[in-house]
């Protein structure tokens, strides 16, 4: 029969204890982490403001910039509905080309007419994937090779696009546009 030591046995080591003082990081709060891609563009003396957009499946172009810049819109070759989360939808039954130009970059890209207010222009997945854009996440930049030329995009500030108007109240036009204050 096998006898069991049920005492314990006593480690002699000796345990130090370090304490460190963590110092919080200083949290940075920097606008490329948590704004989409956008920047500028002129098309037929007007600037427009583009939004490239990875998580778009379709080029579009706000209805009443076509109407605006006297657009011809044609017959969408294959009509469809565009559907949100709260069962809402948006008929697309056009597109048009649009001539856009980034510093070297100039080209006509089919856009759908859609109804919406977040910009004029949003470049998604077909102008991303005929380029084959890179989108750099930590610069927010976007890059991309045409006709042989390396083409990089810069993004617009978001605080430069909010702008605030200061409107002349004897008239009520709109007299200048200055940026928000932080």
């Amino acid at each position: 029969m096998a006898v069991m030591n049920l005492t314990p046995s006593v480690d002699r080591t000796r345990l130090g204890v370090v304490r460190c003082t963590l110092a919080q990081l200083k949290q940075v709060n920097d606008w490329r982490k948590t704004v989409i891609f956008q920047t500028c563009t002129k098309i037929e003396n007007k600037n427009c403001m583009v939004i490239v957009d990875s998580g778009s499946c379709i080029n579009a172009i706000e209805s009443k910039l076509v109407t605006t810049l006297g657009m011809k819109p044609v017959k969408h070759p294959n009509p469809y509905k565009i559907t949100w989360i709260d069962a809402t939808s948006i008929d697309v039954q056009e597109r048009c080309q649009i001539l856009i130009q980034f510093a070297t970059y100039i080209d006509n890209v089919w856009c759908n007419i859609l109804l919406i207010d977040v910009g004029h222009i949003i470049l998604g997945r077909p102008w991303l994937f005929d380029l084959d854009v890179t989108i750099y996440g930590r610069t927010n930049q976007c890059s991309f090779t045409h006709d042989g030329e390396k083409v990089k995009l810069m993004p617009n500030h978001p605080k430069l696009s909010t702008l605030k108007k200061k409107v002349d109240k004897g008239k009520g036009k709109v007299v200048a546009l200055a940026p928000e204050k932080e």
